[in-house]
């Protein structure tokens, strides 16, 4: 049985589907399946609206972030956050704080590690091929830690050469 997730999407009507920003999240509570949940999410909100290259990366990414939260992240519910604005898709992850001290390194210092390093590639290759990467973090007053990875892609992005 795959994990439950909890879909909410804004829809509007066929004609205004590229006149205006468009948005759907997806909150995640379990790690199974959930790359390929955040696939699939990507492409049928992405599907039409946006160039296909950037469709295909921006599903790459989705399943990266993801996977990365539920990876380093104490616990708790992670959200995927699609939005559309023009040929732009942004995708942001929000997620309980990082089992690491040092949470997520600086933007510059995300590198693809070498093929014979057993993991470390995600973050430097969402850093190839984006316009923008944010990354921000803090506490609540509660004292629980959160983090947060927005990442812009266009279509000028995805066709870019590797930084």
């Amino acid at each position: 049985m795959s994990g439950v997730a909890t879909v909410q999407a804004n829809r509007e009507p066929e004609a205004a589907r590229t006149e205006f920003p468009t948005r759907r999240a997806l909150r995640l509570d379990r790690r199974d399946e959930v790359a390929k949940r955040a696939r699939r999410a990507v492409q049928e909100h992405c599907e039409g609206r946006v160039d296909d290259d950037v469709n295909d990366q921006a599903r790459l990414v989705a399943s990266e972030l993801v996977t990365n939260a539920f990876e380093h992240c104490t616990s708790g519910i992670v959200t995927l956050d699609v939005s559309i604005a023009g040929e732009a898709v942004v995708l942001t992850v929000t997620s309980p704080g990082s089992n690491d001290t040092r949470g997520i390194p600086p933007v510059n210092a995300w590198r693809v590690s070498p093929p014979t390093y057993p993991s470390g590639r995600g973050l430097g290759m969402i850093r190839r091929i984006a316009d923008e990467v944010i990354v921000d973090a803090g506490s609540g007053p509660d004292g629980r830690h959160w983090q947060v990875v927005s990442v812009r892609l266009t279509p000028e992005s995805v066709g870019q050469r590797p930084r």
